[in-house]
């Protein structure tokens, strides 16, 4: 893996020889990355740094379970298929899940309870779960394409 010398993996990208294990780790390392670039900010509560520190470990445990899914250093096309399938999975999620979990959730907020503008344990579950069930859709996905199962 390289951290510096874009001159080298960009010859075994052309040559098509970057291995699996590479590949992963490059999208792990992109995931981190993003990951890290969302850490609250100087007006953030304290579950607003718990979410954050939830939201990272999941990220990494999530991404190495697609890995072994797609078969790890056995497994081929890691990176396009973690890409597409996650792309396609979010948006799904997004639309069947995610947007009715969070307007039944603040409709209980605002008749059972008062409605908080900052983060709350209530908000770091919820997005745990989300992203919970997220990760292993992407990774059910995933498996069932490198095992050929395709339905």
């Amino acid at each position: 893996m390289y951290f510096w010398r874009i001159d080298k993996l960009k010859g075994q990208l052309q040559q098509g020889v970057l291995p699996q294990k590479e590949q992963f780790q490059y999208f792990l390392g992109m995931s981190v990355l993003a990951a890290l670039a969302t850490a609250p900010i100087s007006t953030a509560n304290n579950y607003d740094w718990i979410s954050w520190g939830v939201m990272v470990p999941i990220t990494v445990l999530g991404v190495t379970y697609w890995y072994r899914c797609n078969s790890a250093d056995r497994g081929v096309r890691f990176f396009e298929r973690a890409a597409s399938i996650s792309f396609v999975v979010t948006v799904r999620l997004l639309v069947l899940l995610a947007l009715p979990a969070l307007l039944i959730y603040f409709l209980v907020l605002e008749f059972f309870f008062e409605i908080s503008l900052e983060t709350t344990l209530a908000d770091v579950m919820l997005f745990t779960i989300l992203q919970g069930v997220l990760l292993w859709r992407i990774g059910d996905h995933i498996k069932q394409v490198a095992r050929g199962g395709v339905a």
